[in-house]
């Protein structure tokens, strides 16, 4: 498994963009978290200090979604859910569930993919939703 650095490295060399759109500036983020009253994990940090969301090109409208589109499903100031990864026009979503010390990545259906944001980017680069090594195929490996 790739580490943050060398998933940010490779997201970098197949995303085109204008620089402006390229990362959510710090104060965005801190303001994301005013409204959370709590931080974001700091994978999560590094990874919208890079990109302001991600687009998976080759993939079916697959993404990690903009820090401005962040959808809060639960905030009880130690337990978050944040909608983070949609597939076409949110017809499927990703979730961040975490609190200050720890953090799980799940899919709609409850099922626990990760703790590890890079993990989840490898598999997006990797299958995608649909294909072998994607995400599917790694929810039906975690339910077996």
């Amino acid at each position: 498994m790739k580490n943050l650095e060398e998933i940010i490295s490779l997201l970098k060399t197949k995303r085109q963009v204008n620089k402006s759109d390229y990362f959510a500036n710090t104060a965005k983020i801190l303001e994301f978290e005013n409204v959370l009253k709590i931080p974001l994990p700091q994978d999560f940090k590094i990874f919208y200090q890079n990109f302001n969301g991600f687009d998976f090109n080759d993939e079916f409208m697959l993404r990690i979604v903009p820090i401005k589109e962040l959808e809060i499903t639960e905030n009880n100031n130690t337990n978050v859910e944040i909608t983070f990864a949609e597939f076409m026009i949110y017809s499927d979503i990703w979730i961040l569930k975490y609190t200050n010390s720890s953090y799980r990545i799940s899919h709609l259906s409850g099922v626990e993919l990760t703790n590890n944001l890079s993990e989840f980017i490898e598999r997006c680069m990797k299958g995608g939703v649909l294909n072998p090594g994607g995400l599917y195929e790694w929810e039906k490996e975690k339910t077996k």
